[in-house]
Parts: structure tokens; sequence; C-alpha cells
């Protein structure tokens, strides 16, 4: 115990020559600190049985080489989240009886590995919803900061102004836009965080730890995709998640781009994914690109299907075919039956997404909630999207029959990503999961349904939503290719294969980003940015 005692010690001083500033004791989230305070973890019977024995020691070692001249706190759990752990109440009683004299901050957290939601809170939960467990540490005489899904100006005003901490602590909202804190004093447009988990999911791999929202993450040693000093003009034939990022990145470099899009919305079938109870966060990144679209002068026309004779009307130097993709339905006897439908095709019928990028979070919530559901209904395919639509489902009170090939519930999804999800999803007794399954023919009120080599029919009732993935949409790849545009055809997200998740698309946009770019840049003659007609639009920009 000593000797890693020294080793914090040493950890300061080395922290305290390279120039470190801040040095903050991590004594929270089940890490060694941690355990020699909790009850359920600390039962030796030495000295260090006392569970303020390590945690002083720590303390003094590291102020003493750190120096006069570096700030030092400590982050602690305000509750561990686990039977046994330490309470809010517990966990006070401890801290305000550790060497508080020699640190200069306390900083709040909460959760443990076997808590994770604690530590890394799902965007279910209510922003700032640590604050409270902070404020009691205030009266022990040492600034207080708080962490716990500080996500928006007004979240971070509301705990310091309300005086439950004072200061708060960020890190994926940092993650998803580095800027934040300059956006938010200068009230600036930031790119927000949609709590998606993606980053702390990816946390243990060993790999760049990526952003859903901030291609950027991890990849910060690429740059941004710069401006090419020339003009030209691209055409982005579809608006959702990879089409609205291409635009963004495209506009940003100088270009004139213009967005057409065949629904009334921007945002796809992610915008589907927005009104699911789980994903409440999710529209915010369509809001940020609907402006940032704007702020850049892009063209957005919604409601405009695109056939060959509207290429025909649209000269550009660039077409970007962004155009999405179809639910996948297996072939099986009875899968065109009139109550049969592809899970987002059911999501486009029950939800009218129109207005969804600029409804507020809970008013998103309760209109998702408030949506006509079927007494009952089966989905076939755990997927993702499958597993997240059945938790919409049985949350709003329907009985779900989930049936899936995997012995798992959306495997592909991290465990952070759905640590909420599952529990709830698994605890319901309205709903089933039939692992390792199958469907081999359909019927009006009944289901052939294979599990390994045996096949039995079951009744059933209510809507059949199937989620096979999605197959990409290119009926218009051979008219944008005829066009032969001077800086190529790109297909990106699920119309190119790159689709799948929002990180996906964005990536494929940011690639094709920079493919346009050194193209202008090794154009053999200037480009000349041709007119666009604009035969069927009424105003310069619209979204």
């Amino acid at each position: 115990m000593y000797e890693l005692v020294e080793a914090y010690a040493e950890g300061a001083r080395r922290c305290r020559e390279a120039g470190v500033e801040v040095i903050s004791i991590h004594g929270a989230h089940g890490y060694l600190v941690h355990q020699f305070l909790s009850p359920a973890r600390n039962l030796r019977t030495d000295e260090f049985a006392d569970p303020l024995r390590f945690l002083d020691l720590v303390i003094e070692a590291v102020r003493l080489r750190a120096g006069a001249d570096v700030a030092v706190g400590l982050r602690i759990s305000a509750h561990e989240g686990v039977e046994g752990g330490l309470t809010a109440g517990s966990t006070f009683e401890l801290i305000s009886r550790a060497r508080l004299d020699l640190l200069d901050f306390l900083d709040v957290s909460a959760g443990s590995y076997e808590a994770g939601q604690w530590i890394i809170q799902p965007g279910e939960w209510e922003r700032g919803l640590l604050a409270p467990y902070a404020a009691p540490y205030r009266a022990l005489g040492l600034p207080v900061g708080v962490a716990g899904r500080i996500s928006t100006p007004d979240s971070a005003e509301a705990i310091v102004a309300g005086g439950l901490a004072d200061f708060v602590s960020l890190a994926r909202t940092l993650h998803a836009d580095p800027d934040f804190p300059r956006h938010a004093l200068t009230g600036g447009s930031y790119r927000p965080c949609i709590a998606c988990n993606l980053c702390i999911d990816r946390l243990g791999t060993g790999e760049p730890i990526p952003c859903s929202v901030n291609t950027m993450a991890g990849r910060e040693y690429l740059g941004a995709p710069s401006a090419v000093g020339k003009r030209a003009s691209v055409l982005v034939v579809g608006a959702g998640p990879a089409g609205l990022e291409a635009a963004r990145l495209l506009a940003g470099q100088g270009l004139r781009v213009r967005v057409l899009e065949r629904a009334g919305h921007v945002g796809g079938r992610f915008a589907l994914a927005c009104r699911l109870a789980a994903y409440p966060e999710y529209h915010r990144i369509l809001q940020w690109h609907t402006a940032e679209l704007d702020r850049l002068g892009v063209t957005v026309r919604t409601g405009v299907t695109v056939t060959e004779e509207v290429l025909a009307r649209h000269e550009a130097d660039a077409i970007v075919l962004a155009t999405g993709g179809t639910g996948h339905l297996p072939e099986v006897p009875g899968v065109r039956l009139p109550h049969v439908l592809d899970v987002r095709d059911w999501l486009a019928l029950e939800f009218d997404v129109r207005d969804r990028p600029t409804l507020d979070s809970d008013v998103r919530g309760r209109a998702a909630l408030d949506a006509d559901v079927p007494r009952a209904c089966v989905i076939w395919g755990a997927d993702r999207e499958g597993v997240a639509v059945a938790d919409h489902l049985a949350t709003a009170g329907a009985e779900v029959l989930l049936i899936g090939s995997q012995p798992s519930l959306a495997p592909e999804v991290g465990r952070r990503a759905k640590i909420i999800m599952l529990p709830r999803l698994t605890g319901n007794p309205k709903v089933r999961f039939l692992a390792t399954s199958t469907i081999s023919a359909i019927e009006p009120d009944r289901l052939l349904i294979r599990s390994g080599c045996r096949e039995e029919w079951r009744p059933v009732a209510g809507p059949l939503l199937i989620s096979h993935g999605v197959l990409p949409r290119t009926d218009l790849l051979a008219a944008c290719e005829a066009r032969r545009p001077r800086l190529g055809v790109h297909v990106i997200g699920d119309a190119g294969g790159s689709g799948g998740s929002i990180h996906r698309c964005f990536l494929a946009a940011e690639e094709t980003a920079r493919t346009i770019a050194h193209a202008i840049a090794h154009a053999p003659a200037p480009v000349i940015t041709p007119a666009i007609d604009t035969a069927i639009d009424t105003d310069d920009h619209a979204s």
C-alpha cells in the first residue's frame, strides 16, 4: 500500500515537472481510492481497514510532491449505486473527515463500474442530475464542482447560479465540441452531445475514442477539411445525416451547395429514431445542422422528388448521392401481407416527423409516448433498431414478442449505450424474447417460428415489424453519372453502404468533402461555377 502511495506521489511530481497546473486525485468510480472507501470492497483487517487511511496518505503524498503552486483536488462518487456500497449520506460523512485542508477543490460524480450508468449517464436521464448531490459539499469550505449530463449552457448556468456548485466538469460535451466553453460564453452555436455513449463504449478498446457527431474526435491529426479557395457547385441529393454533414462540410470549404430532399423534413430515417423513448437528445444534432446550413447559405429544399428531369435542371460540378436505403424484407411466405412492415416504414407511418427537429426534448418524449401504439406487436430482428422500437412500444404499454437470430439483444451496440434499455426491456413482463430463432412463414394471425431444428406455429396479434437492415437506394446513380459532373458523383451513407450509424454517415461525408477538395485543388483548369436553375425553388434558403 505504501508503494502505491509513492506511485501516486511520483505521478504528481511528473505532472508538476510537465507544467500541469491542476491535479485531480481520482477517488471515484470504483478505482483504487474508492475501493478503500467502500464497505462493499474494503474487507481488510489491518490499518487500511480504516476507509480513510489510504485516501489520506495519497492526499498528503500528492500535495507534497505537487508543491504549493499546483492546485490539487479530489474527485468523488456521491454514491456507489450498488447494494451494500456507499450511499450519499455515508460518502459525505467520510469525505468530511478526510484531509480536506490539503485540497483546493472537490469534484462530485457518482457510480462505480458495477453501476456504470451513474458514471456516464444515458441521454434519458435529466441534465445536471448530480447537482443536488454536490450541493452539501459546499458546506465543507472548498470550491465544489459537479459532473453529469451537463450538455448545454443553460444546464451549467442553472447549477452555478443556483448555488449547487462552484464549477461544472464536462467530458462528453467537450468531446462533441472542444470549443463548447467559448461558444457558451459568446452565445455561439456549438455541436451538441447527443448522449449516445459511443465514446465510453470504445474507451476500453485501445483505439482512438470516437464521437458520433464529431468525426475529428480521436483523429485530430488529420485536421478539418480546409477551404479550397476556388468556387464550385455541389448538388446533394438526400438530407439524412450523411447528406446534411456533407453539405455542411462542403459549404464550409467555400463551395456553393444545394440540398434536395424527397421527404417533407430533414434527417431521413434518423429523424424517426429521434422519436423513440431511448433517444431524447438525438434531435439536437438535426437542429444544429439546420442552423449551420442556414448560416452557411446552403439552400435546402424538402418535398422534392429528384428524378432524371429534376437532375437535368441542376448543373453542378459534383453530385453527392445520399438517398439512404430501403428496409430489407426476407423472402419468406407471407412477407407481403398488409400487416408486415419494415420497422422504419412503420415508424414513418406512426409518427409525423415534419416538425421533429424543432421540438423541445421533453415535448418530444411526451409526443412519442402519446402516439397510438398497438396492443400487441411482433418484432423480427433483435438488432439496434428492432430493440429500440421494442423498448419504445413496451414502455408505452404494448405486449412485444421480439424474435432474433442472435443469442443476445442488440449485440452490435456497446454495453453503456444500452445500459438502461436492456434491463428495462428484459424486466418487462409484457416482453418476450426468442433468441437464436427466425420466422419461416407468416400468416395474418400466426407465425411459423424456427428455433434450432424445431419449427412451431405460434398465434400472434398486431403488426409484424421487420428489422433486417437496409438495402442501398441507388436508382438515381446512373442518371447522376450520366450528367458527368467534372468533380464526380459520390455515393454516401446507406446509399453507399457507409451508413448504419450516424458516426459512419459523418465519416463518409468527411471523406467525400476531402475527396472533392482534393479534386478541385488538382483540377487542370479553373472551375467555372454554372448558374443553378431555380425553376422548382420559390426562395433561396429553406429547411
